[in-house]
């Protein structure tokens, strides 16, 4: 069972429900916004494809996901850390 909801915006940029549920659950970034109760993870699609996903983690509800535009970088900086 899907503990999160998704909105249609999440499905704005073309990602599919099991990739941004694939990115919530299999993460390899995690950040928290400052002062919200939403957080962003980054994790791979079906394709390899490096998506960033936005949810609020109270409710459980994905607002937002999109390809990340310079993945390369989102991913050597966290293999600097």
């Amino acid at each position: 069972m899907n503990e999160f909801r998704l909105l249609d915006s999440a499905f704005r940029h073309g990602i599919a429900e099991a990739d941004i549920l694939g990115v919530i659950y299999n993460s390899f970034d995690s950040k928290d916004v400052e002062g919200t109760d939403n957080r962003l993870r980054y994790g791979f699609d079906s394709k390899g494809n490096v998506v960033e996903v936005a949810y609020d983690h109270v409710e459980r509800v994905v607002f937002h996901a999109m390809r990340v535009r310079n993945a390369a970088n989102r991913v050597s900086e966290k293999r600097k850390r």
